[in-house]
Order: C-alpha cells, then sequence, then structure tokens
C-alpha cells in the first residue's frame, strides 16, 4: 500500500524519532473492522483508512477523525487478462468500456472497505445496477493475480506497486488517474485516524506524527535510495516497477498529509450514493477540529 512507504521512510531516515514518536507497527487482519475494533478499544493509537470507512464506523458508535493526510488521488487500476477481448476504457468513453463489464466477475481485496465503495460508485456511475457486476474478495498480491490467471475472476482491482510488477502479464482496462473524471479520480482514498479522545488528549503526539509523516511524504522523491530500498525489501519490486513507483506521475507522486475537504466530501458523497452509508457526512464530520 503506497500509504506506508513514507511511513516506513519516516522510521527508516530517523524522522519519527527527531519528532519524539516511539513507533510500533502492528499487522492487522484483512478488512475495516478489525483495525476499527483496535483503535475503539485502545490497542493501536492510530491507522490509515478510508473517509467511508470511518464514516461508517462513527455511524455505529464509534468516534474517529482523521488527523492526518495521506493519499488524495485514486491511483489503482481494472486489469484483465491480455486475451480477454474486454474493452479498453478511454477518458472519452470510459462508461461503455464498464459497462461492458456487465455479467462478469471482479476481484476486490475484500468486501470491506475503502475499495468496495470505489468500485461501486464506479459501476453505478457507468449506468449499471451493483449486481451487474460481482464482486469477489481475493486478497491481494500474487494470490489475486493468480485468480485471474486461472479464469476464476475476469476483472482485477490492482493497487499500485503490484499493477508495476504485472504489467507484461496484463492489459490495464481502466485507470481512475487517466480514464476518470476529475470528480471520481480526484478522491480522498485514505488518511491517518485515531479516536477523539485519543486525539485530544494528545495533540502534540498527534501533530508531531503529522509532522513526520511529511517529510517521510517529501523523503520518497528525494531519498532515492532509501525509497528503493524499501519499494524492493518490503513490497518484492525491482528495476523498472520500482522506477514506474517513484516517476513524476507514479503513485508515490500522489501522496499529501494535507486533508483536503474537496476531496474528503467527494469521498463521503460517493459512499453514501453507493449505499455504505445511512446518512451524509461532511469533512467537519470525519477531520479532527484542530485540523479544520
Amino acid at each position: 500500500m503506497p500509504s506506508f512507504v513514507p511511513m516506513y521512510l519516516a522510521q527508516q531516515l530517523g524522522y519519527t524519532q527527531d519528532a519524539g514518536i516511539e513507533l510500533d507497527t502492528v499487522a492487522m487482519e484483512r478488512g475495516a473492522g478489525p483495525i476499527i475494533a483496535a483503535l475503539s478499544n485502545g490497542s493501536v493509537d492510530v491507522a490509515v483508512q478510508s473517509p467511508a470507512v470511518l464514516a461508517a464506523a462513527n455511524e455505529s458508535g464509534a468516534d474517529l477523525r482523521f488527523f492526518c493526510g495521506s493519499a488524495q488521488l485514486i491511483t489503482s487500476v481494472i486489469l484483465t487478462k491480455p486475451d480477454s477481448g474486454i474493452q479498453e476504457a478511454t477518458a472519452d468513453d470510459w462508461q461503455s468500456a464498464v459497462r461492458s463489464w456487465k455479467g462478469k466477475t471482479l476481484g476486490i481485496p475484500t468486501l470491506e472497505g475503502a475499495v468496495t465503495y470505489t468500485v461501486r460508485s464506479l459501476i453505478e456511475e457507468a449506468g449499471l445496477a451493483p449486481d451487474d457486476v460481482e464482486l469477489v474478495a481475493v486478497g491481494v498480491g500474487e494470490g489475486a493475480f493468480q485468480t485471474l490467471q486461472s479464469d476464476e475472476i475476469d476483472l482485477l482491482f490492482s493497487f499500485p506497486f503490484f499493477t508495476e510488477q504485472w504489467t507484461e502479464r496484463s492489459t490495464v482496462v481502466f485507470d481512475w488517474a487517466e480514464d476518470a473524471p476529475e470528480e471520481m479520480s480526484e478522491v480522498m482514498q485514505t488518511g491517518w485516524m485515531s479516536t477523539k479522545g485519543w486525539l485530544d488528549s494528545n495533540p502534540e503526539t498527534a501533530s508531531n506524527f503529522c509532522d513526520a509523516m511529511t517529510r517521510g511524504v517529501e523523503g520518497v522523491l528525494t531519498e532515492s535510495d532509501a525509497t528503493r530500498e524499501i519499494l524492493s525489501d518490503r513490497y518484492s519490486l525491482s528495476g523498472a516497477p520500482i522506477e514506474a513507483a517513484m516517476s513524476e506521475d507514479g503513485p508515490m507522486a500522489s501522496q499529501s498529509t494535507e486533508l483536503d475537504c474537496a476531496t474528503t466530501n467527494r469521498a463521503l458523497t460517493a459512499a453514501k450514493e453507493a449505499g455504505l452509508l445511512q446518512r451524509e457526512h461532511t469533512c467537519e464530520d470525519v477531520v479532527w477540529d484542530q485540523k479544520l
């Protein structure tokens, strides 16, 4: 996940230590549920998630807020096998390409979380009903890609870094950054969040953490050797995929710790329209008041 690269870099280069942060990372089960539970019971202090997940958790009784940005643009793609015959989208006519997915299966990491609402919103904006495309949980990484290769699914949602690894074995049929209109691509994907209680009790720590993440975001492109090491060791990238990930229009360039209400509101509106939220939410509802 690109959102974690600045964090790994901040740890490796001592930015977190400079900010007085002793950062321990904890591996979590996939899906939003375990993350929300860990934040709510205090077993973790901060986590990365999407506006839709945060707002849905608050509807169920949580009291979470974003205090630091992460990914403000959608840089994911939809892949298929090179010989699938599935129509490739263009910026001028992406709707007909998405409508051609009717009756097909699309693999996503999990049926909970940000990807579900992102894909459902795309399908509905193209004029299809939600159940016209079957969403299947396939995880991430090479295991997910093999479900595409073995024809268990027709299409695969792919995150940056994985896409670069599979270039020669797949075809991109939809690219949010290239094919989707601005209101669909410039949508907040993830941010750093915590409980409002923890933030109100630890405002300096929260601010220092975000400062360290900002240095990490800035360092991703300026500290290229350290970034390449992280992409190699933690994401198993090498050669051309690393250079693609670090290019000026690559996934790392979309990282930002700024919290932008326009992109946040787009994400919340899309989630409500996709039926993932019971009521309307705004930026003011999900962002810590000290960051508004």
